[in-house]
């Protein structure tokens, strides 16, 4: 609204004082050179205070921008967090099942030695029965019963070793289960954080925009005010010179056909001519699905962290959408970037993603998705919905990744 008001002030400006086209006479009532002078005159007397508040209006708007940008990092940033947790979550499992599985093998161990132990006692040759053995089968019987009871607890001691080995590996992967619960531990508190952080964030950005909106507001009348009398004026007369030109022009065009239709016969043309297409065709099925998926949610909400059905955030569209695809993303645009291939501004194809950071992967708070024709889908930021406007509407994005 800001910059259509300052824009359309300028255009008017310089139109008022463009010459005037001959063939298009003044209707009665419309200001004269003289009289729109004399309001430019007094509205000189102004500048001063003009650009005062012109100057107050970019700083305002600038301020807008930052508190955008800022609401958008602490979205993303609760995103971060509970992509941290869901990797923390998933790793602490398999953590816990690799515990388990080792503590169970070490628990089959024991019972078994336990089993063996008693077996090999049992059999084993008493002190007592030596002078039988001595007296019936002589040495050579007792070596060999011997070599039989030191093969066994041989066999025994290495099953003992055994089993030591997997009681020192199920105590580290205890250990290593322990750390992986504290580490989800703690991210589920970072995310509980950033939650909290990114809810007080859009409030304050919710309220900020609010502020800055009605200083706007105030100011782009206050701008009026002091250019109304030179601004309408020149808006007043040069409407009537376009309108009037306009109607002139008409008449000849309409006049040139009518005598061309007299001298020539009709032709026919054919079929209609193929208009340009306003969105290039996406390079590939997946990038049209991912396309088709977009455009499917347009119109629905912005919430921050959702990513479906009915309601996203900028992370959360692009990753349902290439998931449709078949290529499924991780709902954090810091993530995202990481997945796709990196491409130049150049390279840009319908379905590549366009992101904005501060000047680096780590510090990415939106994404897009393109187009094609200098388009992009997305869903913007908290009080908008879903949808497809210039990627050039608000601040360029720096980064760009192909899926």
């Amino acid at each position: 609204m800001l910059a259509r008001a300052l824009l359309t002030a300028a255009c008017v400006a310089a139109l008022a004082a463009a010459p005037l086209s001959s063939a298009a006479a003044a209707p009665p009532g419309t200001p004269s050179r003289a009289e729109v002078r004399d309001a430019e005159d007094r509205a000189a007397d102004r500048a001063e205070e003009v650009r005062d508040i012109q100057a107050r209006l970019t700083a305002a708007q600038r301020r807008l921008r930052a508190v955008q940008v800022e609401s958008m990092q602490a979205t993303e940033a609760y995103n971060g967090a509970v992509y941290r947790l869901q990797r923390a979550r998933t790793a602490a499992l398999a953590a816990q099942r690799r515990s388990d599985r080792a503590d169970r093998a070490v628990e089959r161990q024991r019972r078994a030695l336990e089993g063996f132990a008693v077996g090999s006692a049992s059999d084993a040759t008493s002190v007592a029965d030596l002078a039988t053995l001595l007296s019936s089968g002589g040495p050579q019987e007792l070596l060999q019963e011997y070599r039989a009871w030191t093969d066994t607890t041989s066999a025994l001691q290495a099953d003992l070793d055994g089993w030591d080995a997997s009681r020192a590996v199920s105590s580290v992967l205890r250990d290593q289960s322990d750390a992986a619960m504290a580490r989800r531990a703690k991210a589920a508190a970072a995310a509980r954080e950033a939650r909290a952080e990114a809810r007080a964030a859009l409030a304050d950005a919710e309220r900020e925009e609010a502020s800055i909106q009605a200083r706007t507001d105030e100011l782009v009348r206050a701008l009026a005010h002091a250019q109304q009398v030179s601004v309408r004026l020149a808006e007043r007369r040069q409407t009537a010179l376009a309108e009037a030109a306009a109607r002139a022009a008409q008449e000849a065009a309409e006049q040139e056909a009518a005598d061309s239709d007299a001298e020539a016969p009709a032709v026919s043309s054919g079929a209609a001519p193929q208009l340009p297409s306003a969105d290039p065709p996406a390079p590939n099925a997946r990038a049209a699905a991912a396309i088709a998926f977009a455009r499917r949610q347009l119109d629905e909400p912005y919430v921050y962290g959702a990513a479906g059905p009915a309601s996203w955030d900028c992370s959360g569209l692009t990753s349902q959408a290439w998931a449709a695809a078949g290529q499924p993303l991780s709902h954090w645009s810091v993530a995202q970037y990481g997945e796709t291939t990196p491409i130049k501004p150049s390279q840009l194809r319908p379905g590549d993603l366009a992101f904005w950071s501060q000047g680096s992967p780590r510090s990415i708070y939106h994404v897009a998705m393109y187009l094609g024709d200098g388009m992009i889908i997305h869903a913007p930021r908290p009080g908008r919905s879903v949808e497809t406007v210039s990627m050039y509407y608000w601040i360029t994005p720096d980064l760009f990744g192909r899926v």
